[in-house]
């Protein structure tokens, strides 16, 4: 497609040839960046829906998995079209790219100095993604930067995690030294009951058996594996407590914890077995 005769085309007849070659440049920017935006909606389109259903089908991954193997696909396409829409703009200008990648070779000691965090950054990316240190939708620690959050996006550059303060966090890649994946695991739950002075064991282990049964039946759903009756345990000073340990699905321990210990003081209330207002009730 010739620009510069559209333009003439349709310009009139005193206009000036350095105004219609302006002109055609100016066409021709708009077309490559309309081209550069449909071909991003296509690929976002195409990865959100036929590639991720691909993946999934294909290699039987979980869905966050596919979900982050598509999404760094798609930004490589994306950085990768970008490069080409850049090339093909500094071409248009007038700048000589031929001139200023042979003088690549001068300034490349410069250059790569400053580049070298971005490349760590790019292959501490991979390595995240293809050993699966996280996925998009897990809950993670990273003691290093004293972050913890769910993962949102991982790029090839950055991993973007979401606190529960709602705050957005943009992490370089080289610095994901250490990290603590808190959705790969099932969660443990101990309760402590506090047992005051004078009171039944029998009893007592009676009332936990009954009640830990009636919990796990009703709770099916979120336990995992049968509850442990660890026992009594040493508190605080010369106190007690009998200790339960349940395993849930993780993400459900800070909900279920208030749930299970509500369970276990209504049945204590019920059968009139004293639960000590203070560590300190015993010592004289």
């Amino acid at each position: 497609m010739n620009f510069q005769e559209i333009v003439r085309y349709f310009a009139s007849d005193d206009a000036s040839e350095l105004l219609i070659n302006f002109t055609a440049l100016i066409l021709q920017i708009v077309v490559i960046t309309i081209l550069l935006q449909v071909a991003k909606s296509a690929i976002n389109y195409v990865f959100k829906g036929s590639i991720t259903s691909w993946l999934r089908s294909r290699t039987h991954m979980t869905g966050s998995r596919s979900d982050t193997i598509a999404n760094l696909m798609r930004n490589a396409i994306i950085y990768v079209l970008y490069f080409v829409y850049f090339y093909w703009l500094l071409t248009l200008i007038g700048i000589p790219i031929g001139t200023l990648l042979a003088g690549a070779g001068i300034a490349g000691v410069a250059i790569g100095f400053g580049a070298q965090e971005l490349i760590q950054d790019i292959i501490n990316g991979f390595f995240i993604i293809f050993e699966g240190y996280y996925e998009i939708g897990d809950f993670v620690t990273l003691p290093e930067e004293d972050i913890s959050g769910t993962v949102m996006d991982v790029g090839i550059r950055t991993t973007q995690i979401k606190a529960a303060s709602g705050e957005v966090f943009f992490i370089p890649n080289s610095s994901v030294v250490i990290v603590n994946n808190q959705s790969r695991q099932s969660r443990s739950i101990n309760l402590d009951l506090p047992v005051a002075d004078g009171t039944p064991i029998g009893l007592l282990e009676s009332v936990v058996q009954e009640t830990t049964e009636r919990i796990n039946q009703d709770y099916e759903n979120v336990i995992v594996d049968d509850p442990s009756l660890v026992g009594f345990v040493r508190g605080i000073e010369q106190t007690f407590n009998y200790r339960i340990t349940f395993t849930v699905k993780n993400g459900e321990q800070y909900m279920h914890e208030s749930k299970f210990y509500r369970e276990y003081l209504k049945a204590f209330e019920d059968n009139q077995i004293e639960i000590p207002n203070s560590v300190y009730d015993t010592v004289e």
